[in-house]
């Protein structure tokens, strides 16, 4: 991971855009992002009495608090100690024997049994490692009837100025956000998709920035229709 550094000693810059109530700033823009982004990923979850849920790169423990009500047991691990020491804080008052916080590099193999999970999610992560070597890690630790939800940044997008030499130094200097390493058309998605073992049973677009991915374990080849919606 190319922004290790961010992630492991700044990461709380990131956080704080979970928190931003401004109205009229370029930060409110990008909290405003992720409160739709969360939404979308929130109606793809299963609905309450699922047994085990996986948050890969569970930053401050966001979705994991959302969908404690959901399942009997959920597990997040993430780089950054200053983003757990966070989750921690989100997630006072609920019982320890409902969740678990790992410090875990998720480019390494993940400290679980295959099929230990109904759900896994990976939320903002594949922006920065490599998303095959992370997906397939899922793909392992999920059962197989379970499903995968992740996302990934989009092009074409409106938001394409954000990502070259000067986008970068806007993200940097005015964002306090490391530039983006991965970013994936329609049909780069569909192959990474195909080629970790996954079928995908939606795929919404949030903002024309940001791929928001709901898939199945399987080891057939995509079929040629593919609900598609924007958010």
């Amino acid at each position: 991971m190319k922004n290790k550094a961010y992630w492991t000693d700044q990461a709380l810059h990131f956080n704080k855009y979970y928190s931003n109530s401004g109205t009229f700033s370029i930060k409110a823009f990008v909290s405003k992002f992720l409160y739709c982004r969360t939404n979308v990923i929130m109606s793809l979850i299963s609905p309450a009495g699922s047994k085990a849920m996986l948050d890969v790169g569970c930053g401050s423990g966001i979705h994991i608090k959302m969908a404690l009500s959901r399942f009997k047991r959920v597990i997040g691990m993430d780089i950054s100690e200053e983003m757990l020491i966070n989750a921690r804080k989100r997630l006072y008052g609920v019982g320890r024997d409902k969740y678990e916080l790992l410090l875990w590099d998720a480019e390494k193999n993940f400290p679980f049994k295959s099929n230990e999970f109904d759900v896994v999610i990976s939320i903002g992560l594949l922006d920065y490692v490599n998303p095959k070597t992370v997906l397939l890690e899922c793909k392992r630790v999920l059962n197989k009837d379970g499903f995968i939800i992740f996302t990934l940044p989009k092009r074409p997008s409106i938001f394409f100025f954000l990502r070259g030499y000067l986008g970068n130094l806007i993200r940097k200097n005015l964002l306090d956000l490391p530039h983006i390493e991965n970013i994936a058309n329609k049909k780069g998605l569909y192959s990474l998709i195909k080629e970790c073992g996954f079928e995908p049973l939606c795929i919404k677009s949030v903002w024309t920035t940001m791929w928001v991915v709901k898939a199945k374990n399987s080891e057939d080849k995509l079929g040629p229709n593919l609900p598609s919606t924007k958010a």
